[in-house]
């Protein structure tokens, strides 16, 4: 699914990766020069980057650095020339399929014809947004955390907001899914909302934002009432029966109990789930015991007990905290 240049840069970090662990190299020097700096960081612009995306490549990321991005490639052809070492050239880099190759071929000698120092200019640009960055990822390191507390966040300025965002679910995300991703976080408090980004969905419960999860991992439900915490069964086997005249079933839509702690008042659990703060995704897996005869709700995940509910029920709950059968 990506695109060819992608998918080379993916196997060629892949091979590097490999031969890096089996070698126990302390670093892997990458050949980028200034040019290739500087049409990094025009492919983004053109792209819409922002202000993060102009610091470009690094000069060191982990055990891979660039002893030659400060170099012009010119120098380095030159040097090469002279020592009459061999080359190959790389077919790709004529291609003019790729956005990069227009650039180069097209974009960067226009602009070197108003400002033949154009190369090294926006070298300097990336440069200095690098020590931008370095700054703004200091005051945002303490609060790239999932989730993501939407109230404590939006106090911040919306440099460190984003970067947040961007530490938290992917340097890759460009300028328009920060905003969206920033839009959603400084939002007022209310219910369930999410974005889509590149990789999946980010969703915002009331005050918390995280990653959409995945409905069928969901653990099984805890039956020991409501805000209780799952814990282990005494028995590792087979977790006991309901008494009979009892069903355990999901939650469905339209459903309503008579919570004991609400003294019987008949309530949609869907409300009763919205005052709780439940976020959507638990609501769709809850959990209701009923009885069979009556079609009556006796017990709730994330509610609690019915106000009908018998003793026995409440007895059997506060005794098996592992489930039923």
């Amino acid at each position: 699914g990506a695109s060819v240049e992608a998918a080379a840069r993916e196997a060629r970090y892949a091979a590097f990766e490999r031969i890096a662990d089996a070698t126990g190299v302390a670093a892997v020097l990458l050949g980028h020069t200034a040019r290739d700096q500087a049409e990094t960081i025009l492919y983004r612009i053109v792209r819409g980057t922002g202000p993060a995306g102009l610091a470009a490549m690094a000069t060191q990321r982990d055990r891979y650095v660039r002893p030659l991005l400060a170099l012009d490639r010119a120098e380095i052809d030159a040097y090469v020339a002279r020592r009459g070492l061999p080359v190959w050239s790389d077919p790709m880099n004529a291609d003019r399929r790729f956005a990069r190759v227009r650039l180069r071929e097209e974009i960067l000698p226009a602009l070197r014809a108003e400002n033949p120092q154009i190369d090294a200019a926006l070298v300097r640009l990336a440069s200095s947004a690098a020590e931008w960055l370095e700054v703004i990822d200091q005051l945002a390191a303490p609060l790239v955390t999932l989730p993501i507390d939407c109230a404590r966040l939006a106090r911040q300025p919306a440099a460190v907001r984003k970067r947040v965002l961007a530490g938290v679910l992917g340097e890759d995300l460009g300028a328009v899914h920060l905003e969206a991703l920033d839009d959603l976080v400084t939002s007022p408090t209310r219910g369930t909302r999410s974005v889509d980004v590149p990789g999946g969905r980010v969703v915002r419960t009331y005050d918390a934002l995280d990653r959409a999860r995945d409905l069928g991992a969901t653990s099984p439900p805890d039956l020991a009432g409501p805000d209780a915490n799952p814990r282990p069964h005494a028995d590792p086997g087979r977790p006991p029966a309901l008494p009979s005249g009892l069903s355990l079933r999901p939650y469905q839509p339209g459903d309503r109990m008579r919570p004991a702690r609400l003294k019987g008042r008949s309530r949609k659990l869907s409300d009763l789930f919205t005052d709780a703060k439940i976020p959507r995704d638990r609501r769709l897996v809850a959990s209701v015991i009923v009885d069979v005869a009556t079609g009556d709700i006796l017990w709730a995940e994330h509610v609690g007990l019915a106000a009908q509910a018998p003793a026995s029920l409440a007895a059997l709950l506060a005794e098996s905290p592992g489930g039923f059968h």
